[in-house]
């Protein structure tokens, strides 16, 4: 994944220079570049230490209360696809195995 918007035009041009040919592949690149816009977002950096933090202390507190389920609803709609698959990769196997008890009724986010 490019991390800036700066990389995907510096990718691009590596590829037009190394190939003599311009290759773009839209979709990818046009999803990266949104992507690293957000991630360059004071928003999202805000959100992604927020959503972190609620994962973490639902972790050590070995529960998902309602609060938690608040504070990362509001966090997730600012994170990158790639950061919510990340929390969810520490989230999901931790209530699966028991390790997180769920306490809210409904949804979890």
């Amino acid at each position: 994944m490019l991390r800036s918007f700066e990389s995907a035009q510096s990718f691009c041009r590596q590829i037009t220079l190394a190939t003599g040919r311009i290759i773009y592949h839209r979709n990818i690149l046009d999803d990266d570049i949104a992507e690293a816009k957000i991630l360059n977002s004071p928003e999202n950096r805000t959100a992604s230490q927020s959503a972190l933090s609620v994962v973490n202390t639902a972790v050590a507190a070995k529960r998902w209360i309602e609060e938690n389920t608040e504070t990362f609803r509001t966090a997730f709609g600012a994170l990158t696809n790639t950061q919510r698959m990340e929390l969810m990769s520490i989230l999901a196997p931790a209530i699966k195995n028991g390790a997180v008890k769920v306490e809210v009724i409904g949804l979890l986010f």
